[in-house]
């Protein structure tokens, strides 16, 4: 719980690689940007007991790589977007029915009230200048509170940054650290029906450093010539504690069903990257084309053959020193 208030800044829908937002737990409200509809490799959204109100973009139905949407206890109304993946949207009482009209009372006293000022005499004219004197001073208290209030908040928040900045390593990328090889791990993801797969696909869960994981495949994707290409991504599956990083490097291969020594392998980085409670998603854009699948490499063999081929992964666990 952060306690963050306001509302969620339409400029998000600026972030293009954005792919994961993660507010649960604060004091925000307004509604959705639908400018968050544009972010076409957000996978997981999760805003759940918050104060936001109207309707859930429809812009929402072009994210195809969503998989998590938690809305619960908000106050969201009108009808819900045809998502793809299910939507958690308990303690929202009033979505799926139509939103209220926002209705702006006008205040036609104005005239009245100022005619029955002109009427008054001195002593209320006395009595009234005396209530402007002592509202003005109590606003100026008040003002002057909230200004200090925000100066301490301020001031608190400052303090907490340096803190994570000064223990936290991973916040800084252009900071250089040595990491320790501590685990790896190998997983192989036999697939006999390529031409059967969905442009998504996940592999079984398997197990490594304690946390589970998976591999994603999307078969249908391009790259910056337009050339058809598959993207790989590796996901945690598990829940990870707030303060907890897990810095890992992987390299994703593809290899002939039956020869395992006729292989493409692609390494994600050259450098660790970690997965967190906000960053459970690491994957390849473009990892290979699909001409690259069907190419003949060696004694007249491909990697793809009769509908068959292997994607495997090396983890490697590091520790940062």
């Amino acid at each position: 719980m952060n306690n963050f208030d306001g509302s969620i800044p339409k400029e998000f829908g600026n972030l293009s690689k954005l792919e994961t937002l993660s507010l649960f737990d604060n004091q925000l409200s307004g509604s959705i940007p639908a400018e968050l509809g544009k972010l076409s490799f957000l996978n997981y959204v999760d805003i759940h007991q918050n104060r936001f109100t109207g309707s859930i973009p429809s812009e929402f139905e072009s994210l195809n790589r969503l998989e998590h949407f938690n809305i619960n206890y908000n106050d969201f109304c009108g009808d819900v977007p045809k998502l793809s993946c299910d939507i958690e949207s308990q303690g929202n009482p009033s979505l799926g029915k139509k939103c209220p009209e926002v209705k702006v009372q006008q205040n036609n006293n104005t005239n009245n009230d100022t005619s029955k000022n002109n009427g008054t005499d001195g002593n209320k004219k006395s009595q009234g200048m005396i209530l402007i004197i002592v509202g003005a001073i109590a606003i100026l208290l008040i003002l002057l509170i909230l200004i200090l209030l925000a100066y301490i908040k301020n001031n608190k928040k400052v303090k907490n940054d340096k803190k994570v900045k000064t223990n936290d390593k991973s916040f800084n990328k252009k900071d250089k650290f040595n990491y320790t090889l501590i685990e790896d791990k190998y997983f192989e993801w036999k697939i006999e029906n390529w031409d059967q797969l969905k442009d998504k696909e996940y592999s079984s869960v398997f197990d490594a450093h304690e946390h589970l994981w998976k591999l994603m495949l999307i078969t249908n994707s391009f790259n910056e010539d337009n050339k058809e290409s598959v993207d790989i991504g590796l996901s945690i599956c598990d829940e990870i504690d707030n303060n907890d990083y897990i810095y890992v490097n992987f390299i994703i291969y593809f290899r002939n069903y039956n020869n395992n020594q006729l292989y493409k392998a692609i390494e994600y980085d050259k450098e660790p990257t970690f997965y967190s409670a906000k960053s459970l998603n690491h994957g390849m854009n473009n990892a290979i084309l699909k001409s690259e699948l069907y190419d003949k490499i060696n004694d007249g063999c491909s990697l793809l053959e009769n509908n068959k081929i292997i994607i495997g992964v090396l983890i490697k666990f590091y520790t940062p020193s």
